[in-house]
């Protein structure tokens, strides 16, 4: 290959040649990451680098493929981490000096893969974290707030940038893959092949693993399977249109497949067979053999050939779209099974996936098959100087388990410089389970969001992409099944009355029940407790259902007794048997019986993930059973996540939300050492108004109805010291849930227990009233009362509706242990929380040049005007408020000549149309710019240069200390003069304020902790703003 002077290619040279010499020691020295873990490379690229000088630029593109990695205390990688991540981070440490640039597409998707990314400044020596192990352990504690403050943080230092492509070109769709009646038929007998194989399995001492590695492989294929015909009309349909078609897979399948061809005594090249050859047929089959006792083997063998089942995804779709004439396949794969003339034979593949790709863009080829191995640095886009300019339709056949492939996939057709965006298609399919694979995707996707953007729901991905729904792997998940497990062990008669359950199910549970306790019945009768001697394990749930619901049980025996007596099967009456005990939870019981899934097994503490599990064992059952189950468990979420939001907590970070969100004034700025904390004050309205509350009200009555004691409606609560009656809105709770919501005039949305709403209507002390016009009286009343802070009553018990919050935001990541190590202990309590603010009511400040979005250009413009102090060349500014202030620099250029308007050319590469009193207030917040640089002791010739960017970020010898006379005042001697402007949207910690948390001194929690920060700084040596800024302070400023 040829290279540009002073560009080489590592992987050009022999591993023991040693680069030195002519030009071959400056420049830039290209490699990939697998030539980089060959042998010798590493210390290859040190030698040329010289270890003892190099201090240029390490640019690690597409270096989310070094996530895989664990440190240990001194910042080594684990033996147990990729070679990859192990040889970037030794790379990093023998080259101490180097700049080091992180770039991705996806960048990580868990706090865990930041461990290679060791310049970023967030742990080590000089940091609060002196390993990245403590800074893991910190975030954890902290949760996903931490994760999106980490990210503010290197935003605000200028460590991190992150963009994302626009998703407003795209089109997205989620398609329902209906299943035919000859695929259910043949899942159900794969079903009852595997409950078999797996009693069979624990008669023996053999470990479950493989078995369900084996089970989830086996079952993921059929989801795939079934939906070939789905997708291969699809994409017929898409050329028909005028469009092309991109179907992404995620893995080949060329392993299986090789093994089922050698099980068949099939090789590449070989004598051609009449059918494609089942990969997962051979997979079911080796562990038959491992299992059953060898004399039983051909029986259970001949059961599997009779299901018939389908070839692998990947060989169907390129035989059915055309072949190698008409499909690009760009895969890792090496061969494939290519059908001609009624013929399969096992061929080589002849092209790369280069020419592959040149094919499909050049339009030769109007259909590509994509797989992981082939989803990073593919462009499939429409590109604009490609031949093939027809839109892609993406289909995504195998939703990816990381969110970070899952981009890297979509992203194969979404990139910039296209002529339009793609339409993507994602095929589910009425397998229950499926949505444990959606749902790892959307909670990747939201994590994805936190840890770049610096917002989890900034990336809009899991939403924007139509997967939001199906987000069941979080907290609320996990909570959900904790509920709904227990809820079926305990037979519980509490059950979900919307659902259809057919009654041959319930049928086919009483036959297991039956042939259960028939094991019991010897021939002197029935044993004691009707058990069987050899009760198993995997019996326990009929063990106690037998136990508790005894009129069942002896019914059941008389019916068994009967049936012998007279030579026949026992009567089965499902509404008799409904009436004395059965439900859906028992018959839930004995199906997750069969797929191993107990409660004790799925344990919810803390940050473990059970819901993935769950939903890889239940796709080992019948397709009705996995779609009861399924919408079981979605009711206990719904439960959860509406509760959730009642709370706040539906976001992770809870939201400070209200009628009105005000940030009050400009923030209290504080320059502790690294820190640059701001403190803001947040004024919150969380009243509601009569109308608002009538609307929930009137909402909520269609769908609700009387749940016990609770009754959705306005009620009243008159005290014997209240001068008027408390009114409030009670929603009807689900009956699996054990908090009920309340709507105030005051406080707005409320959430108290269930037990607590019924005891004070049981007991009378909250009365319904079904006069709309009292209750609106009554509910005007107090929101007029309201209108005062929320420190002052109004009457006993009743607060205002206005509460003050004093919100910590800035770059507090450097202190933040300080900071919170400062915090009182008060038992368990948790007295501070991450929050996220946006303001609903800008507060008054100067209005400003402010433009969001610079794809477009500034519509209704007046006439530009010739003006001898407006020259082209002459520097402007505009200012973005987007978490924070940063101002964009650039310089006027002169009109073309159709055009009357002055256009701005910004170092971000966009141009804008400027009116003249545009341009003047872009003209005056670039001098005010320049002014503060130049007193930041910036040279006057680089601070009026319009090529450079200048942000909010002053350095301390701009800072203006705020002085005080009171010694005392320790948190004064760090504060200085804010800089820049308010911004729409904060994020950091709020305190409780909450009485009873004053200090010996009076001081709220939120001061008291900036005080004692303010000592413990002062303590560690840590000067204050005036000893950095050398500044002495005047009499005008005391």
């Amino acid at each position: 290959k040829k290279y540009a002077s002073n560009c080489h290619s590592l992987g050009n040279f022999k591993s023991q040649d040693i680069i030195k010499g002519g030009n071959k020691d400056e420049g830039l020295m290209f490699t990939t990451y697998s030539t980089l873990i060959a042998k010798n490379r590493l210390d290859q690229l040190l030698t040329w680098c010289d270890l003892d000088s190099f201090d240029g630029l390490i640019m690690l593109d597409e270096c989310h493929r070094c996530k895989s990695i664990e440190l240990d205390g001194d910042g080594n990688a684990k033996k147990n981490s990729s070679k990859t991540s192990q040889v970037v981070v030794e790379l990093q440490q023998r080259l101490p000096r180097a700049r080091v640039v992180y770039c991705s597409a996806t960048s990580v998707s868990e706090p865990k893969n930041l461990g290679f990314m060791s310049r970023l400044g967030l742990w080590g020596p000089g940091t609060e974290h002196k390993s990245f192990n403590q800074f893991i352990d910190s975030i954890e504690e902290l949760g996903t707030g931490a994760v999106e403050l980490s990210a503010m943080h290197l935003k605000r230092v200028g460590a991190l940038q992150a963009r994302q492509l626009s998703y407003s070109t795209c089109d997205f769709e989620l398609v329902d893959v209906v299943s035919s009646d000859e695929f259910v038929a043949v899942y159900e007998q794969a079903s009852k092949i595997f409950i078999d194989l797996y009693t069979e399995l624990l008669k023996t001492s053999k470990k479950k693993t493989e078995f369900w590695a084996e089970h989830l492989r086996f079952f993921k294929f059929l989801a795939i399977a079934m939906k070939v015909d789905c997708c291969v009309d699809i994409a017929k349909k898409a050329i028909k249109d005028g469009c092309c078609c991109v179907i992404g897979l995620q893995s080949t399948g060329e392993a299986s497949s090789s093994r089922a061809a050698n099980a068949a005594g099939l090789e590449t090249g070989g004598d051609s067979f009449d059918q494609f050859v089942s990969s997962p047929a051979e997979g079911l089959k080796r562990l038959i053999r491992d299992i059953i006792a060898p004399e039983h083997v051909p029986a259970w063998i001949t059961a599997v050939d009779n299901l018939q089942l389908p070839a692998n995804a990947l060989d169907l779709l390129f035989n059915r779209l055309g072949g190698s004439d008409a499909v690009a396949e760009l895969t890792g794969r090496k061969t494939r099974q290519v059908l001609r003339e009624g013929k399969v034979s096992f061929e080589k593949r002849r092209q790369n996936n280069i020419e592959e790709k040149n094919l499909f863009q050049s339009g030769e080829k109007l259909i590509a098959i994509v797989s992981e191995a082939a989803s990073t640095g593919i462009s499939l886009q429409a590109d604009k100087r490609v031949a093939n300019q027809r839109r892609r339709v993406h289909i995504t056949l195998e939703l990816p388990w990381s969110a970070d492939k899952a981009i890297q996939q979509l992203g194969r057709t979404h990139r910039s410089n296209q002529s339009y965006g793609p339409m993507y298609k994602f095929l589910l399919s009425d397998i229950g389970g499926e949505a444990r694979f959606a749902s790892a995707v959307a909670r990747r996707l939201a994590s994805l969001g936190a840890l770049t953007q610096g917002d989890r729901r900034a990336t809009g991905s899991a939403n924007a992409l139509g997967l939001g729904n199906f987000d069941l792997d979080n907290e609320n998940g996990n909570k959900a099944l904790k509920k709904m497990l227990s809820t079926i062990r305990k037979c519980s008669k509490k059950t979900d009355d919307s659902l259809d359950v057919p009654d041959h199910l319930y049928v086919d549970a009483i036959k297991q029940i039956d042939s259960y306790l028939l094991r019991a019945r010897t021939s002197d009768g029935w044993t004691q407790g009707y058990l069987p001697a050899d009760t198993a394990q995997r019996s326990d749930s009929i063990v106690r259902f037998i136990l508790f619901r005894k009129r069942f049980t002896r019914q059941r025996i008389i019916a068994i007794d009967e049936a012998i007596k007279n030579g026949t099967s026992p009567v089965i009456n499902v509404d008799e048997l409904k009436s004395l005990g059965l439900n859906f939870n028992v018959i839930c019981n004995l199906w997750l019986s069969d797929v191993d899934v107990n409660e004790k097994d799925f344990p919810t503490f803390g940050q473990k993930r059970v819901v993935p599990k769950f939903l890889n064992r239940m796709l080992g059952l019948s397709l009705p059973k996995q779609k009861l189950l399924t919408d079981y468990f979605l009711s206990y979420l719904q439960v959860e996540v509406k509760a959730a939001k009642s709370a706040g907590k539906q976001t992770c970070i809870t939201t400070l939300s209200g009628r009105c969100v005000e940030i009050v004034d400009k923030p209290r700025s504080f320059c502790f050492g690294d820190g640059k904390l701001e403190v803001y004050k947040v004024v919150v309205d969380g009243g509601m108004s009569f109308e608002e509350a009538f609307d929930i009200y009137s909402d909520e009555l269609a769908q609700s109805a009387a749940s016990g004691a609770i009754t959705t409606g306005f009620y009243t609560q008159q005290g014997s010291r209240h001068k008027f009656p408390k009114v409030f809105l009670i929603i009807s709770p689900d009956e699996r849930s054990d908090k009920v919501v309340l709507y105030r005039p005051n406080t707005g949305r409320k959430v108290v227990t269930k037990q607590y709403a019924t005891r004070n209507i049981r007991w009378g002390d909250w009365n319904i009233v079904t006069s709309d016009d009292e209750i609106k009286d009554l509910w005007d009343t107090e929101f007029e009362l309201s209108d005062i802070p929320y420190t002052t009553d109004y009457q006993v018990g009743c607060k205002g509706r206005h509460e003050t919050h004093f919100v910590f935001a800035g770059s507090i990541i450097p202190i933040l242990n300080k900071m919170l190590s400062c915090i009182p202990t008060f038992g368990d309590e948790q007295l501070f929380s991450v929050v996220r603010v946006e303001a609903t009511k800008k507060p008054d400040q100067e209005d400003t040049l402010e433009v969001e979005k610079f794809d477009e250009i500034i519509p209704s413009f007046e006439d530009a005007v010739e003006n001898n102090d407006i020259e082209a060349g002459q520097g402007v500014a505009i200012e973005m408020k987007t978490f924070g202030s940063s101002v964009l620099r650039g310089s006027l250029v002169r009109p073309t000549s159709d055009s009357t308007k002055w256009i701005a050319e910004f170092t971000n590469m966009r141009k804008l149309k400027l009116s003249e009193e545009q341009v003047v207030k872009a003209r005056q917040l670039f001098q005010e710019q320049v002014a503060l640089l130049v007193d930041a002791k910036v040279p006057k010739v680089d601070a009026m240069s319009p090529l450079s960017e200048a942000t909010d970020r002053i350095s301390p010898a701009a800072s203006k200390p705020v002085l005080s006379g009171d010694t005392d005042m320790h948190e004064l001697k760090f504060e200085e003069h804010h800089q820049g402007t308010i911004p729409d949207t904060i994020i950091g910690i709020v305190f409780s304020s909450r009485r009873g948390l004053e200090d010996e001194d009076g001081l709220l929690l939120w001061q008291s902790v900036l005080r004692n920060l303010a000592l413990k700084l002062l303590d560690e040596g840590v000067k204050p703003v005036f000893a950095e800024a050398s500044i002495e302070p005047t009499n005008d400023q005391l």
